[in-house]
C-alpha cells in the first residue's frame, strides 16, 4: 500500500524503480518471518489449508487476496503512467509471485545437507542473488522510463 501511495503521488520516474520496490516489498514480507511464509505455502500446496479452522482459513485467504488486489492495481496504474509494458495483470501477478515462491522453495531444497539445515547466512545469500537476478530480468522485460517518452 505504501508503494501504491508513492505511485499515485508521482514518486516513480521509471518502471525499474517501481519494480525494484515491488520486489523489495515481497522480499521484506518473506524476511520478516520466513518460517511463517514457508508454513503457509506448505498448507496451500498440500491442500491442508482446507482442513484448517474456517475462520483461520478465511483470514489467510483474505490477506492473500488483498495483497494480490493491491499489486494488480499498482501494475494497472503503472501501465497507465507509462512505467511498464501492458500485460494481463492477473497473469502478471501469478507469474511474478509464482517465480518468487519457486525461487524460495528451490533455495530451501538446495540448502539442506545430509538432512541438517545448512548455514543460514549462506542460504540467504544464495536466495538473495537468485531473487536479484529475477528482479533484473523482470525490469529488462517490463520497465519503461517515462522520462524518455515524448
Amino acid at each position: 500500500e505504501r508503494i501504491e501511495k508513492n505511485l499515485l503521488a508521482g514518486e516513480y520516474q521509471t518502471g525499474a524503480e517501481l519494480i525494484h520496490d515491488m520486489f523489495q516489498g515481497t522480499y521484506h514480507a518473506y524476511q520478516v518471518s520466513p518460517d511463517t511464509f514457508r508454513l503457509i505455502q506448505f498448507f496451500q500446496q498440500t491442500g491442508a489449508v482446507w482442513n484448517l479452522d474456517e475462520d483461520l482459513r478465511s483470514s489467510l485467504n483474505e490477506k492473500g487476496k488483498h495483497n494480490a488486489r493491491v499489486s494488480r492495481r499498482i501494475y494497472e496504474t503503472a501501465v497507465e503512467l507509462g512505467l511498464i509494458h501492458k500485460y494481463d495483470v492477473y497473469e502478471l501477478q501469478d507469474v511474478l509471485y509464482g517465480g518468487f515462491i519457486g525461487i524460495i522453495q528451490f533455495s530451501d531444497i538446495k540448502s539442506h545437507k545430509t538432512g541438517i539445515r545448512s548455514d543460514h547466512e549462506e542460504t540467504e545469500e544464495h536466495l538473495f542473488r537468485r531473487l536479484n537476478l529475477m528482479e533484473k530480468l523482470t525490469i529488462e522485460a517490463m520497465a519503461l522510463d517515462k522520462r524518455r517518452r515524448p
